[in-house]
């Protein structure tokens, strides 16, 4: 029979493991906060923004002739999408 081969790591695969495991990880908490937080805060400034440009326009639209409590009580009519 001839003698079993022993195969040993070169000297930085420990190196290499120890950064891939590192950015992954990294990446990993990266898109969890992303996905949990930054994401529906986009999203949340957008729309909002886009609703006060809405409501700028329709003012100007001829709408800055109304009394305040008609201004008032077209504006909680309105909804944010």
């Amino acid at each position: 029979m001839s003698e079993r081969l022993v195969l040993k790591p070169t000297p930085w695969f420990l190196f290499r493991a120890v950064a891939m495991l590192l950015m992954f990880g990294i990446f990993a908490a990266m898109f969890y906060k992303d996905g949990s937080h930054g994401y529906r805060d986009q999203n949340y400034v957008y729309y909002l923004s886009k609703a006060f440009k809405t409501a700028r326009e329709d003012f100007t639209a001829g709408r800055h002739s109304a009394t305040p409590g008609e201004w008032a009580g077209y504006a909680k009519e309105q909804k944010v999408p």
